[in-house]
């Protein structure tokens, strides 16, 4: 797992459907954490059933749905942490 402290980002370029990230909150406090798609707010019709608004309000230790492109695709996934937050594993479709 790599627990975020202040300011921490994370960019990932992907080639895929879909964007899974398994997550989880100190304390199971909800805690947000920004999901952005080429440098933008994740648009609606593009965020996964985790994100609202572009983001994702973290608590449970579990997988979040963070992206859900029509199709297979080339693109940049930034997230912007609270503090507080782990991530343990991608995964895509």
């Amino acid at each position: 797992a790599a627990t975020a402290v202040a300011d921490s980002k994370l960019e990932l370029s992907f080639g895929a459907r879909r964007v899974f990230l398994v997550l989880g909150s100190a304390g199971g406090a909800p805690r947000p954490v920004r999901v952005l798609l080429d440098g933008q707010p994740v648009p609606a019709r593009y965020a996964g059933r985790d994100v609202r608004d572009g983001v994702a309000a973290v608590s449970a230790q579990r997988l979040y749905r963070l992206v859900e492109l029509p199709a297979a695709e080339r693109r940049l996934l930034t997230l912007e942490f609270a503090p507080g937050v782990s991530g343990y594993a991608f995964t895509f479709g």
